[in-house]
């Protein structure tokens, strides 16, 4: 009976090594990223000023800010001016909104001394082109960090009156922003 004992004993040995010499399970894993693309404004309410103050005839108030972005393609930021601004009291007066690609004081207020209806380096609207969307940034490169301060994009806002001082009043405007891949 020993023998026959120490053969079950090795056949259930061959069995187990047996199983152990069996096929490893494989399991294939694919991680795909997709185009991330995100973006916060600076500031969500902003009050610009026209009080004739600036040194120039076109009533300039501006508004340093940012836009920061995270993104993994490259991308462009476009955005929409809704609202309200006042007509026009001489032919192409009025109140113009404008939203600069750079955030430095003196360069907005030597574009505005320029062409302060469509300044250099700045999207405008007025009165007769509220809704149209345009691009404020063509290319914000890749962004893949949230580090803002790295990774803000510096706007300003601005508005003007050239040719005009507009009535007393408020007007109120939205912005609104879209960050798109660029193709």
């Amino acid at each position: 009976m020993r023998k026959i004992l120490y053969l079950g004993v090795a056949a259930l040995l061959g069995a187990s090594t047996s199983m152990a010499s069996a096929a490893p399970t494989v399991v294939n894993v694919n991680i795909a990223v997709t185009p991330i693309i995100s973006m916060w404004a600076g500031h969500s309410s902003i009050n610009l000023v026209m009080d004739g103050s600036d040194p120039g005839a076109n009533n300039l108030a501006s508004f340093p800010s940012y836009l920061a972005v995270v993104n993994n393609v490259d991308a462009r930021i476009e955005a929409q001016v809704t609202g309200t601004l006042p007509a026009d009291l001489v032919p192409g007066g009025g109140i113009h909104f404008h939203i600069f690609d750079t955030a430095d004081p003196v360069a907005v207020a030597a574009a505005v001394g320029l062409n302060a209806y469509n300044p250099g380096g700045a999207q405008s609207w007025n009165n007769t082109n509220l809704g149209d969307t345009k691009t404020v940034i063509a290319s914000t490169g890749l962004n893949p960090s949230t580090n803002v301060p790295t990774y803000a994009k510096p706007i300003t806002y601005a508005s003007t009156s050239p040719g005009e001082v507009p009535d007393v009043g408020s007007y109120n405007l939205v912005v609104t922003y879209t960050i798109i891949q660029n193709p």
